[in-house]
């Protein structure tokens, strides 16, 4: 084989290659959005975001970022549902939202905030009473 044929060959392969990728790339079903607070604008940083399938099985986990924004993507179309959870939020589950091939959705998800608990928390103070009276009552009478 000449080297001539076996760069034509390689570059060959090297495009086919290419071509798949782009495909396979354009045939993927993607869901994006934007992670926020019910009631406000305020945008939900590393909120868990994960896609579900029909059969119950995760086809992408991503976190939202900065701004909230979050991008879910599965090679196959499908009914889909989108879990959220984040730290001082409810979790949540959204959908069935349904992709047929190459589709692409852009969704807001919002959650209810709650207030987190706090088991044994503990306030110690570690001044005298008798001292801490009389700082109280020289701060009163000045």
């Amino acid at each position: 084989m000449t080297s001539k044929a076996l760069r034509f060959l390689t570059v060959s392969s090297i495009l086919a290659a290419f071509s798949l990728s782009l495909a396979s790339s354009a045939d993927a079903q993607t869901i994006r959005g934007i992670l926020m607070e019910s009631g406000s604008d305020r945008r939900i940083q590393l909120g868990e975001m994960v896609l579900v399938g029909e059969g119950g099985d995760t086809i992408d986990v991503t976190y939202s970022d900065d701004n909230g924004g979050f991008e879910l993507t599965s090679d196959e179309p499908g009914d889909f549902i989108v879990l959220a959870d984040a730290l001082g939020y409810g979790a949540m589950a959204a959908g069935v939202f349904e992709l047929g091939p190459g589709a692409e959705m852009t969704i807001q998800y919002r959650m209810d905030p709650f207030a987190l608990p706090i088991e044994d928390l503990v306030v110690e103070f570690n001044r005298p009473l008798c001292e801490h009276q009389r700082a109280l009552w020289s701060s009163h009478l000045q």
